[in-house]
C-alpha cells in the first residue's frame, strides 16, 4: 500500500477508534460502572434563615438546570434556622454552581445564610458567612446568581471549571476495562483497531515471532501496569469506614505501645506491625495505610503468575495474573486497610513453595515454606486452616508415592510445629479475651442447613473429579496443580465446617477470602485447557469472557460508605467559622449501645487524630454548650436508635439541623444555647 495512504487510514482509525470510544461510552455508562464511576455525588447543604428559606434556588452550567431547596428538619422547630438540602444528579457534567435568588431580596436573603456546606464525593467545600457576602455576581431574568467558586472533585488538565468529574486517568482506565469486558458494545471501536491490526499485522507478527521471550515479558509489564492502574484509580476517593480506621488509628498506630498490635481479638497482628512501620517512614496517614494495600494488590498479579507458571505453562499464568488484574473483588481490597489482600499475594507464594518441597524435601525449600506460612497465619485466621490443608495433602502424596513417607511426614511436621509456634503469642493473647466467642452480627453462627448441604454437594463434586480423573479418556482432571486447588478449597471449607461446631467461624466471605486465589488458578487452567484441546477451542473464548464478567463482579464485604472523615471536616469548618460559640461533641457514656460502647472515648479521639482534626471537648452539661454536633451511623448506630439514646439522655431531638453527606449519612448540629436563652425569654 502506499505510504501515504497508509499515513491516511492509519489517521482515520486512530480517530474513529477514539471518537467512536468517546460516544459509545457515554451511551453505554454503565460499562464504566454507571455515571457514578465518571461523577461524583454533589450534595449542597444550606444554614439559612428559615423566614428565607423559599426564595433561594440552585442554578446549574452547563444547560442552564434549575434544581429546588427541601428542608431537612421538621418545619415546626422553635429554632430560628433551617437547613436547605439538594442533590445534583450525578448523570451530568456540572462546570458551574451559583445561588439563584430574586434581586428585589438578594442583599436580605444572602445576608441570611449562615453557612454553606458542599459535599462532592468524599470531599467538603465549606462557604462561611463572610465567605458568601464576597461571592461573584451575574444578573439573569430578575434573579441574581452568586457563583460558588473552587469547588471541584479533582484538578483537570484541559476543563478549569469541572465540579464533579473524578478525573481523566479514571475514564482512561475504566474505559480500557470496558473495552475488554464489553466487546459488543464497543463494536466500532474494535472495529477501528482491527483495521489498524490489519494494516501493521506483518511488522506486528514479525517483532512477536523474532522476540517470543521479550514479548511475553512486555505482556506481563503491561498487564501489571494495567494492575496498577486499577488499584491507585480512586485508591483514596472514599472514607475509611470502620475496620479501616481501627486497623490505621488503634491497632497499626506508631504512637500506641507495641502490644497494641495484638489487642484486635478478631485479627492477627502482621498487617498491624506493617502498618506500624510504614506510618514512620512515611507518615500517618489514611493515604500511606492504602498504599500499602495498592502495592500488595499489584505484587499479587505478580505472585499468581510466578506461582502458576512453576508448574504450568505461560499462557495459563498470563491468564491467571488477567483474572487477578481485572477482579473487582481484588481491586476493592487493593483499596482498604486491611490486611486480606496480603493473603492474595501469599497464597501464590505459598502454593509454590509447597509444590516444590513435594518434588525434593531440603532445608532451604523447608525454610522457604515456612516464612509466608508464618505471615498469612499472622494475617489471617483461615490462614491456619490452608497450611492445615497443606499438612493432609502433604500425609497423603507421601503415602501414595511410598517415599519414605514417616521421615519426610517428621521433617514436615517439625516445620509445621515452626510455623504454629509463630501464632501461639497472638492466640494465647486472644484466649485469655475469648478470641471468636463474643456476640454480635459480625460472627457467625454455628453451620446451618445451607452449610451442610455445600459440605455435602463438596463431596459429591470431589468424588466426581476423582472418578473423572481416573478416566484414562479424560485428561483434563489430571492436571497437578488443578488437582491440587481443587483439593485445597474443598479441605479448607471442610475443616471450618468442623471447627464451626466448635467455634463458629464459617462465613462465606470469610470462606472467599482465602480461597479466592484458588479459584482464579483454577479458571485459568480451565481456559488455558480448553484452548489446547481442538474440539473445546471454540468454547475457550466464551469461558474467558464468562470468568472475566464473574471476577470483575465480584465485591469484597467491606463497605465503601463510611463518612467518618467527611463528617469531622464539616464538624471543624462550622466551629472554625463560628468561633464566638463553644462547640461539643457526645460524651462516651451519653449514648447506651452502637457507636460510643463499640469504639469508645479514648478510640474516638485517635480517629479525630489521625485525620488532624482537633478533639472537641465532650458534652456532658447543656450549660457548657453552645452548640452539639452528633454523628450518625458512621459505623453501626442508625438514626433511629440515636433518637432513642438521645431522648434517654434528656437532649431534645426535635431542633436538630441534620447535614446531609450523601444519600444517607448525615451530620446533627443542635444549638442548645439559644434554645436555653429562648426558653427563659
Amino acid at each position: 500500500m502506499n505510504k501515504t495512504f497508509r499515513l491516511f487510514f492509519t489517521v482515520v482509525c486512530i480517530l474513529g477508534a477514539g471518537i467512536s470510544f468517546l460516544y459509545l461510552a457515554t451511551y453505554n455508562t454503565h460499562s464504566l460502572g454507571g455515571w457514578r464511576g465518571i461523577f461524583a455525588p454533589v450534595h449542597v447543604n444550606i444554614e439559612i434563615d428559615k423566614k428565607y428559606a423559599h426564595d433561594l434556588s440552585l442554578f446549574i452550567k452547563p444547560n442552564d438546570v434549575l434544581l429546588y431547596f427541601s428542608p431537612t428538619t421538621e418545619q415546626e422547630q422553635s429554632i430560628q434556622n433551617t437547613i436547605l438540602h439538594t442533590q445534583i444528579p450525578d448523570n451530568r457534567f456540572v462546570t458551574k454552581i451559583f445561588l439563584r435568588i430574586p434581586t428585589s431580596d438578594a442583599a436580605f436573603v444572602l445576608s441570611a445564610i449562615d453557612n454553606i456546606s458542599i459535599f462532592v464525593g468524599s470531599k467538603l467545600f465549606y462557604l462561611s458567612s463572610e465567605q458568601i457576602q464576597k461571592l461573584s455576581i451575574e444578573e439573569k431574568d430578575g434573579y441574581v446568581l452568586y457563583h460558588l467558586p473552587n469547588i471541584r472533585f479533582e484538578k483537570l488538565l484541559f476543563i478549569k471549571d469541572c465540579v464533579n468529574y473524578y478525573g481523566d486517568f479514571n475514564l482512561v482506565v475504566k474505559g480500557i476495562c470496558a473495552l475488554f469486558l464489553y466487546p459488543m458494545k464497543y463494536a466500532l471501536t474494535w472495529f477501528f483497531i482491527l483495521c489498524l491490526f490489519v494494516l501493521y499485522h506483518r511488522c506486528f507478527l514479525a517483532i512477536i515471532t523474532k522476540n517470543k521471550k521479550t514479548f511475553g515479558w512486555i505482556l506481563l509489564l503491561i498487564i501489571v501496569l494495567f494492575g496498577f492502574a486499577l488499584r491507585i484509580n480512586g485508591y483514596n476517593r472514599y472514607s475509611a469506614w470502620a475496620d479501616e480506621i481501627d486497623a490505621a488509628a488503634i491497632w497499626g498506630n506508631p504512637s500506641l505501645p507495641f502490644l497494641t498490635t495484638f489487642a484486635d481479638t478478631g485479627n492477627p497482628p502482621l498487617h498491624f506491625i506493617l502498618l506500624r512501620i510504614c506510618f514512620a517512614l512515611f507518615g500517618w496517614s489514611q493515604e500511606t495505610a492504602r498504599m500499602i494495600s495498592v502495592v500488595f494488590g499489584t505484587l499479587a498479579i505478580i505472585s499468581v503468575y510466578f506461582g502458576v507458571k512453576s508448574f504450568s505453562d505461560k499462557k495459563t499464568a498470563l491468564l491467571s495474573a488477567v483474572f487477578m488484574t481485572i477482579s473487582s473483588y481484588a481491586i476493592g481490597y487493593s483499596q482498604e486497610i486491611r490486611g486480606y489482600i496480603l493473603v492474595f499475594f501469599l497464597i501464590p507464594v505459598i502454593i509454590y513453595a509447597f509444590l516444590k518441597l513435594l518434588e525434593a524435601q531440603t532445608v532451604k525449600r523447608m525454610i522457604l515454606y515456612i516464612i509466608p506460612c508464618v505471615c498469612i497465619i499472622n494475617i489471617y485466621y483461615y490462614g491456619v486452616l490452608f497450611v492445615a490443608s497443606n499438612f493432609i495433602v502433604f500425609v497423603v502424596y507421601t503415602l501414595q508415592h511410598k517415599t519414605f513417607p514417616w521421615k519426610k511426614i517428621g521433617a514436615f511436621f517439625t516445620g509445621n510445629l515452626i510455623i504454629a509456634s509463630s501464632f501461639l503469642p497472638f492466640f494465647l493473647h486472644t484466649a485469655l479475651k475469648r478470641a471468636l466467642r463474643v456476640s454480635g452480627s459480625i460472627i457467625p453462627s454455628p453451620p446451618g442447613i445451607q452449610f451442610t448441604l455445600t459440605l455435602c454437594g463438596i463431596a459429591i463434586f470431589f468424588l466426581a473429579y476423582l472418578f473423572l480423573k481416573k478416566k484414562a479418556a479424560f485428561t483434563f482432571p489430571s492436571n497437578p496443580l488443578l488437582f491440587y486447588t481443587v483439593s485445597s478449597v474443598c479441605i479448607i471449607f471442610t475443616e471450618a465446617y468442623v471447627l464451626s461446631s466448635f467455634v463458629p467461624i464459617l462465613k462465606w466471605s470469610y470462606f472467599l477470602r482465602i480461597s479466592f486465589p484458588f479459584f482464579i488458578i483454577i479458571a485459568a487452567i480451565v481456559v488455558s485447557e480448553c484452548l489446547s484441546k481442538k474440539k473445546l477451542k471454540f468454547i475457550a473464548p466464551l469461558l474467558f469472557f464468562l470468568f472475566c464478567q464473574a471476577f470483575y463482579e465480584a465485591k469484597p464485604g467491606g463497605d465503601s460508605a463510611g463518612t467518618y472523615k467527611e463528617s469531622r471536616a464539616y464538624i471543624a469548618a462550622d466551629t472554625e467559622a463560628h468561633p464566638q460559640l463553644k462547640s461539643a461533641m457526645l460524651g462516651e457514656n451519653i449514648l447506651e449501645s452502637g457507636l460510643y460502647e463499640f469504639i469508645g472515648q479514648s478510640s474516638y479521639s485517635l480517629y479525630a487524630e489521625l485525620y488532624g482534626f482537633t478533639d472537641l471537648p465532650k458534652y456532658s452539661d447543656s450549660s457548657s454548650a453552645d452548640i452539639l454536633y452528633v454523628l450518625n451511623s458512621p459505623f453501626y448506630l442508625d438514626e433511629q436508635e440515636m433518637y432513642r439514646e438521645l431522648s434517654v439522655a434528656n437532649i431534645d431531638t426535635k431542633n436538630m439541623l441534620k447535614i446531609r453527606i450523601n444519600d444517607v449519612k448525615v451530620v446533627f448540629k443542635k444549638y442548645i444555647r439559644r434554645e436555653k436563652n429562648e426558653a427563659e425569654l
